[in-house]
């Protein structure tokens, strides 16, 4: 695990025990996903990671790679900077 993905599990988990009331997103990635009626293996294995490495990265629990944000804009077409942007959910 890199430094960037244990600071984003460790920042999620000091979020939900002191309570925000919201969970980060990355709402354009999981609506991609979902348009394109793929599974989290489906675009971890055509991007070259694993499920729980895009969980990882929909929930902002992990940063990707330089590299793997490449691959992921062009396996949706869609900018980085777009696909990746983080939103707030409220929890319910």
């Amino acid at each position: 695990m890199n430094v960037s993905c244990a600071y984003g599990i460790i920042k999620n988990i000091v979020s939900d025990t002191y309570g925000k009331g919201c969970r980060m997103k990355r709402q354009m990635l999981l609506s991609k996903i979902q348009q394109k009626q793929l599974t989290y293996t489906e675009v971890g294995k055509a991007v070259g990671v694993s499920r729980q490495m895009i969980s990882y990265i929909v929930s902002c629990r992990c940063n990707p790679s330089w590299k793997l944000q490449r691959r992921l804009e062009q396996f949706f077409g869609i900018p980085a900077s777009e696909l990746l942007a983080e939103s707030e959910q409220q929890q319910q």
